[in-house]
């Protein structure tokens, strides 16, 4: 209340001030003989309220300091009462600077921490508990930070626990929030750190010791809900299964990365990691079916009008998967279609590599079916690319 009565005084006297300057100078000007006094006398006026308020900020500035030096010594000496006198003449003395000039409030802060620091090893924990909702509101107001307003947080915190069976206010939301916030980064971390350990020791071919360290890092971002890194998680654990032959757990692990997919590459690669595991453990009619899937995603891909940079290769590459599932199930005639058509495909891009890496399959499978006579063309014509290759 006072700081708001000095502002209307000070603000009233320094109007008076300007008020009397301009009608003097109309009196000036027409002639009056008061006019040059009331001009001088409104200028002394104004010019003596600017300078209280610069001297007044001097003033607290001095003081806050003083008092500041004066509570570190006594508290360093122990005489906490001391020590607690002074920090509220310094919080007093900053607030009044805050007044004069609000881009001083961020010291306020500081002053209000210290404070409930002496307030709580002198057990006053009520009017600890006041300085530090205080110290938050401040915090709140200056945008002091995220790292500053989290320890006004905690102080609040701290001196609520000394009251237990005390009604809390909206501070108790706020410090759950922020008490999650900070578990979740915390698991991030340690997420990023055994990412980071269990990558070296899949470099170096150590899937055993690999495992427990990505299984941890799966169940942090399954927690977390991380999205794409639950998805990259999921996948390199998926891959280390695979090289310890744990294809049943590497199924699953790529069918729940698949679930969580969206985009359609991703999808699409999910897809082929999860045929891959069912191809091991000879689920062949599984695997054929996600083939399928993805030949029809690729194929789509590959006659747009904005193809992937790969799409002949992935579209073919596919339909070789897809002819070799079938052809495990014995289904020779649909292994064949297959065969031909990723044939095809590299016929109609004018792709003689890719036509001599196709014919060897279609061959193989006619001559299974017993149509010899279709294979010696195909025989002959792949003779012939070798030859041409190999020149």
């Amino acid at each position: 209340m006072r700081s708001l009565r000095e502002l209307y005084i000070r603000s009233a006297v320094q109007t008076v001030g300007a008020v009397a300057v301009i009608l003097g100078g109309i009196g000036w000007i027409t002639g009056w003989r008061y006019g040059h006094g009331l001009v001088t006398l409104g200028l002394a006026v104004y010019l003596c309220s600017a300078i209280t308020r610069r001297m007044g900020k001097s003033w607290h500035t001095v003081s806050a300091f003083h008092d500041s030096k004066q509570a570190t010594k006594s508290y360093r000496e122990g005489r906490l009462e001391d020590s607690a006198e002074h920090i509220a003449s310094q919080v007093g003395h900053v607030r009044q600077l805050a007044f004069l000039d609000p881009g001083q409030t961020s010291y306020t802060g500081h002053a209000l921490i210290a404070q409930w620091t002496v307030l709580t090893q002198l057990g006053r924990h009520d009017d600890a508990l006041v300085v530090a909702e205080e110290a938050v509101a401040v915090c709140r107001v200056v945008d002091a930070g995220r790292p500053q307003l989290d320890r006004a947080l905690e102080l609040v915190e701290c001196s609520l626990s000394e009251f237990p069976d005390s009604p809390v206010g909206h501070e108790a939301d706020e410090l759950l929030a922020l008490r999650t916030e900070l578990a979740g980064e915390a698991n991030r971390n340690q997420a990023r750190s055994l990412a980071i350990v269990a990558e070296r020791h899949l470099e170096r071919s150590e899937y055993a010791a690999a495992r427990p360290l990505l299984e941890e890092v799966v169940r942090i971002h399954r927690h977390l809900a991380s999205g794409d890194k639950l998805l990259t998680a999921l996948t390199e654990l998926g891959h280390c299964l695979t090289q310890l032959n744990e294809h049943e757990l590497a199924r699953a692990s790529y069918a729940e990365a698949l679930r969580g997919a969206v985009d359609p590459d991703d999808v699409v690669g999910f897809q082929l990691n999860l045929a891959s595991s069912l191809r091991e453990l000879q689920r062949y009619d599984q695997s054929a079916l996600l083939d399928e899937a993805v030949v029809a995603t690729l194929r789509a891909d590959h006659q747009s009008d904005d193809p992937h940079e790969k799409s002949l290769e992935r579209l073919t590459w596919a339909l070789g998967l897809l002819g070799d599932d079938l052809q495990d199930m014995h289904r020779l005639d649909e292994a064949l279609v297959a065969y031909e058509d990723a044939l095809a495909v590299h016929r109609a891009a004018d792709h003689p590599g890719g036509v001599e890496a196709a014919l060897p399959p279609v061959i193989r499978t006619l001559r299974a079916l017993g149509r010899h006579e279709e294979a010696r063309p195909l025989e002959d014509e792949l003779s012939g690319l070798r030859r041409v290759s190999e020149q």
